[in-house]
């Protein structure tokens, strides 16, 4: 007997390579001729972000920058200075797996630590180490069996997710932000924090328009007979169209926004005078896009008076499990060991990354990066800085949860507890897209070996167990699952108790 059927193809991007390279990096820099002498640093804040990669089948070389700003205290007067300095770096990562041209390549900077060392009056050493996360996606194709009248089939249903694109560009900016207070002007600027949040993104075809607001505040001199140190804080409004194949409005999207460098400076107004604040610099864009499906697979078959044999196709799906849209309230108490703060000039909090831990539950641990710059209780001003970890609750009960999650600082507040202490109310927004990985085995093929020569009877009488499946006895009889449960008024094909079940032959 000649069989009929049907094959699909299944075509996704799955996950080749995903892993993580240390990355150490020793700078000697030289103050300009037109700096002057330093005494000693009291902030070296150094930034690694990735400007580009080119890809073999069996590497990835990964082009970088360095920001280092640095804010020392002058030899010749103990006023307070800032250097700006850009350092280029280069990384080459192996891959344990060929990837072709069509791959998709997720980059990730994670910082882990920086420190500096005044060499003399004129240089100064710093020691960068950071890791680049990496993962690779490359276009799979798998051919399984659409459908077979001969067989009886034991279908397994389920949404899944497919990654059909990963976009990664930038936006720059060079904005105004805002204006000296009170008439007075600058002499210079000498801290920047900054934040990045995702206030909008709009999609049509292929196009994504994404806009972010960025935070600043800047820590300035004025320039007067008595110099003060002052905060001035702004925000400003950046957007940009991105191309991104294959987005669509119905679809599913995760954008990640981090701020690549970012430089404050004053400008002179119209009479001369250094009145105004600029700020230019670039934000990367991660767009990931999926498309959401809802497939049937055949996970088991027979065929009744005949016997076969079959061949499966592993595969791993992506069922989707939540996507979370969420602004929340953090509180937490933050000590800083061994300093005495006597009054804050300005703080930051910012987030390194995210990530997902699923065991019985879900939730996402943020890994926070608290920067401080104080006096001290003799006048001193110095800079420290500290990681702590948030955890969000989903409120998901499951295992093997994985996707896409980031969280994002729109405002907080502090208040200095003690001379060791802050307590931080943080205002965050939530994004996440989350999948739970189920593995199937999928019918690929079949081969008939023989007929069955055996007279089946037009009724058995079976003794069932409990929690037995009513697929798994149609099997065993060379009956019809739906059969069975219609003789026997079968709600489930889960069998909860101890019964006689009547088989009818087909």
């Amino acid at each position: 007997m000649e069989s009929e059927y049907t094959f699909k193809q299944i075509s996704d991007y799955g996950s080749v390579y995903s892993g993580s390279t240390d990355c150490d990096y020793d700078y000697h820099v030289t103050l300009p001729q037109y700096m002057e002498d330093l005494l000693k640093i009291v902030k070296c804040c150094v930034s690694p972000y990735v400007t580009g990669y080119e890809k073999s089948a069996s590497e990835l070389k990964v082009y970088g920058k360095t920001h280092m700003e640095i804010i020392y205290i002058s030899a010749a007067d103990n006023s307070i200075k800032t250097y700006v300095y850009d350092e280029e770096f280069s990384k080459i990562i192996s891959l344990s797996a060929e990837c072709g041209d069509d791959a998709l390549i997720r980059l990730k900077v994670v910082k882990r630590y920086d420190s500096s060392r005044v060499v003399n009056q004129r240089r100064f050493d710093v020691h960068l180490s950071f890791s680049l996360s990496l993962q690779v996606f490359a276009r799979t194709q798998h051919e399984i069996m659409g459908d077979c009248p001969q067989l009886k089939q034991n279908l397994f249903s389920a949404k899944r997710l497919c990654l059909t694109n990963s976009v990664t560009d930038k936006i720059d900016f060079c904005e105004v932000v805002g204006n000296c207070e009170d008439g007075t002007k600058i002499k210079n600027i000498i801290n920047t924090f900054y934040n990045i949040a995702l206030t909008e993104i709009n999609i049509v075809q292929d196009k994504a328009l994404v806009k972010a607001r960025l935070m600043l505040s800047l820590t300035y001199v004025t320039d007067a007979p008595v110099q003060e140190i002052r905060k001035f804080s702004s925000s400003v409004e950046i957007s940009k169209i991105i191309d991104v194949p294959g987005i669509s409005e119905n679809g599913q999207n995760h954008c990640c926004l981090s701020v690549q460098n970012m430089t404050a400076t004053a400008r002179s107004d119209d009479n001369g005078e250094l009145k105004i604040f600029e700020a230019a610099g670039s934000v990367q864009v991660c767009i990931d896009v999926y498309d959401e499906k809802e497939e049937s697979f055949i996970v088991d078959a027979y065929c009744p008076k005949q016997k076969i044999e079959c061949s499966f196709e592993e595969l791993n799906l992506c069922c989707p499990a939540e996507n979370i849209a969420d602004k929340t309230l953090f509180k937490s108490e933050v000590s800083f060991d061994g300093v005495s703060v006597s009054e804050i000039i300005d703080i930051n909090v910012s987030c390194l990354k995210t990530e997902i831990e699923s065991n019985d539950s879900v939730k996402l641990k943020s890994q926070l990066l608290i920067e401080l710059l104080y006096k001290s209780a003799d006048g001193e001003i110095l800079y420290i800085k500290k990681t702590e970890h948030l955890l969000y609750d989903t409120g998901l009960q499951e295992k093997n949860v994985g996707g896409n999650a980031n969280i994002e600082f729109f405002s907080f507040d502090y208040v200095l507890t003690s001379e060791h202490s802050v307590e931080l109310r943080i205002d965050a927004g939530v994004q996440a897209l989350l999948y739970k990985s189920v593995r199937i085995y999928a019918l690929k093929s079949f081969e008939i070996k023989e007929e069955d020569p055996r007279e089946t009877p037009a009724l058995v009488i079976y003794f069932s167990n409990p929690h037995e499946n009513v697929w798994n006895i149609a099997k065993k009889f060379g009956s019809d699952m739906e059969l069975i449960m219609r003789e026997n008024d079968l709600a489930s094909p889960e069998i909860e108790t101890k019964r006689i079940l009547m088989i009818p032959g087909i």
